[in-house]
């Protein structure tokens, strides 16, 4: 009897671990299918959204509407901080080289590779740009379109990344 109690006590706790590891790793995985799904269904809205106002831009240029043009360029300006909400988390890279990695980006502008390479990142305009500055870095073009974006390497190769 006393055996049988000292077990118990013993393997409660690993028994305890286990389940929160269960339960902490099911409820990571449903709130990346919860982010997944927000953003697959944002995505046409916004790039509607930037169809629209790009439109909208042309239009008031060719009017002459300077102050018209103003206010959707100020629109505009927006989107990259839209961008980079959606960029925060972790992404699938694909090279055409066959090349493959995990990218993490954070929402202070830097990041994390696979293979434990600090990086630094930034949207300028419809331009991501990866690396460590712009000379050297991998540049995405935006917008993220279902979820992935198309890019250039430093050497000339494309890429894509996915959003995981």
């Amino acid at each position: 009897m006393i055996v049988r109690y000292v077990r118990f006590v013993l393997c409660l706790p690993f028994a305890l671990l286990h389940a929160g590891t269960a339960v902490d790793q099911e409820l990571t995985l449903l709130k990346q299918q919860r982010e997944k799904a927000v953003a697959t269904a944002i995505e046409p809205i916004e790039r509607r959204y930037q169809e629209s106002l790009e439109q909208m831009l042309r239009r008031a240029l060719q009017a002459k509407d300077l102050e018209g043009s103003v206010k959707v360029q100020e629109a505009i300006s927006t989107l990259p901080k839209e961008a980079a909400k959606q960029l925060v988390g972790p992404w699938t890279l694909r090279a055409s080289t066959g090349y493959t990695a995990e990218v993490t980006f954070r929402g202070d502008g830097t990041g994390a590779h696979s293979s434990a390479e600090k990086f630094q990142w930034r949207i300028v305009g419809a331009m991501l740009f990866v690396g460590l500055d712009d000379s050297k870095a991998d540049k995405f073009y935006l917008p993220i379109k279902n979820g992935q974006m198309k890019g250039i390497n430093v050497w000339g190769n494309e890429l894509t990344i996915t959003k995981k």
